[in-house]
């Protein structure tokens, strides 16, 4: 449910920002390599995972266009990842 809060939030404050210049995006990312799954032993690691990196590739690409255009919304997965929306 936070993840879907974290939306509709975007969604709301893209919808009342507009008149005053203001946008909003998010991005969803797959299964990504991190520093907070230290100590986790039951994902280890792999081709099904992306890395920092390319999240951050992403983000960027959303900063970096026109002040008149919005990538409202993005779902990044690894091309290994097994399933849409699990890791």
């Amino acid at each position: 449910t936070s993840k879907f809060g974290l939306e509709g939030m975007t969604r709301s404050l893209a919808l009342d920002g507009r008149a005053h210049g203001v946008s909003a995006s998010i991005i969803h990312p797959g299964v990504t390599e991190s520093d907070l799954r230290a100590g986790q032993t039951t994902l280890r690691p792999g081709p099904n995972m992306m890395t920092g990196e390319s999240v951050a590739a992403a983000i960027t690409l959303m900063a970096a266009l026109p002040f008149d255009t919005n990538l409202l919304t993005a779902t990044m997965l690894p091309i290994a990842q097994a399933y849409l929306g699990r890791g």
